[in-house]
This record gives structure tokens, C-alpha cells and sequence, in this order.
């Protein structure tokens, strides 16, 4: 699964509702066309990982979170969750 554009305070309610329905199949999330991200679009992309079936964090094992952009990897880093990002 491949996410683009901008995950924000302003969008990430309606990127939850777009993404979540499609995450279920993926084993990978691959965020290198991410253009824009604050902490709200971290946290997404954390929920987005852990999502099963309408519980996050659930049983099935975690994605892989892959190709973060140096954007990503500086707020990652500011928030202690650079290890998430294959």
C-alpha cells in the first residue's frame, strides 16, 4: 500500500476513513510520496500500522512502515518513533 500527499491536523480524519478500509490487506506501508506530515499524520501512520480490523494495535502482527521521507525521519526522530520506519 502506498500513501501520498499530505497527512495533517486538517485531513487526517478523512485519510483514516480512506486509508483504514484498505489497510487490511497490506503488509507493507510505503510513505515515500508523503509531501507534507505533522504530528497528527504521525500518528495516523502509527494507527495505520497496528490497524486490524477495526482495532488498532490488535493481534495481527504489525506493518512495516517502509521508504520514509527526511521529513518524516525528523519528526519520527522528535518523537522518539524513528524505529517504526523500516
Amino acid at each position: 500500500m502506498k500513501i501520498d500527499g499530505e497527512l495533517t491536523y486538517a485531513n487526517a480524519n478523512e485519510r483514516w476513513q480512506a486509508l483504514s478500509r484498505d489497510v487490511l490487506a497490506a503488509t507493507e506501508i510505503d510513505v515515500s510520496a508523503v509531501t507534507k506530515i505533522d504530528s497528527a499524520g504521525l500518528a495516523l501512520l502509527t494507527a495505520l500500522r497496528g490497524y486490524n480490523e477495526g482495532n488498532i494495535g490488535g493481534s495481527a502482527p504489525a506493518r512495516r512502515l517502509i521508504h520514509p521521507t527526511p521529513e518524516i525521519m525528523r519528526l519520527a526522530t522528535a518523537y522518539d518513533v524513528a524505529e517504526l520506519f523500516a
